[in-house]
């Protein structure tokens, strides 16, 4: 088994921060769908440029919204209209159906 780097955003601005929702990252659901993903999926949060960095689970968003928002705990690793990553893996049994990976 390897796990490898599916897909990325490589760069979205967090929209909104609310401790009190549900924990997880809100995403387009436009964007979930070009980072070939779905709903619960687990992902990797980093900051572009602060020290932030979790893993969490995505619920889908407005479509056409470009909505990024922090939910419950991880709100309190980001702030709005910072810059971060979005990642997504998967884990496949044999290398030679890796694909190379969606950068958007």
């Amino acid at each position: 088994m390897i796990t490898l780097l599916k897909s990325k955003i490589k760069e979205i601005a967090i929209t909104r921060c609310d401790i009190q929702c549900e924990g997880s990252i809100t995403l387009d659901e436009d964007l979930i769908d070009k980072m070939d993903c779905k709903a619960y999926e687990q992902v990797h949060v980093n900051s572009k440029t602060g020290k932030g960095r979790i893993i969490t689970y995505l619920l889908p968003g407005t479509r056409g919204s470009k909505c990024c928002e922090m939910n419950g705990g991880a709100a309190n690793h980001f702030y709005e209209g910072e810059k971060v990553h979005i990642l997504a893996f998967h884990t496949l049994e044999i290398y030679n159906n890796a694909r190379k990976p969606i950068i958007i």
